[in-house]
């Protein structure tokens, strides 16, 4: 799974804030995605990336 962040940056001290925006099951789709949001993205100061996200794997049993 794909995940489209959003990055707002701030002049002062704060650290940056991120948002998921958006996610997509492959790249191509997520690529169509990030780009409709820097499409319509007009501030300097706000970003659009894509993050690769795998769910942590969850063991049910025990293996002995």
């Amino acid at each position: 799974m794909y995940l489209i962040l959003k990055q707002v940056k701030y002049e002062s001290n704060l650290e940056d804030d991120f948002y998921i925006v958006g996610r997509a099951e492959n790249i191509k789709n997520a690529n169509r995605l990030l780009n409709a949001h820097n499409t319509i993205n007009t501030k300097e100061y706000i970003t659009y990336s894509i993050l690769n996200y795998e769910p942590p794997l969850i063991l049910k049993d025990e293996v002995a």
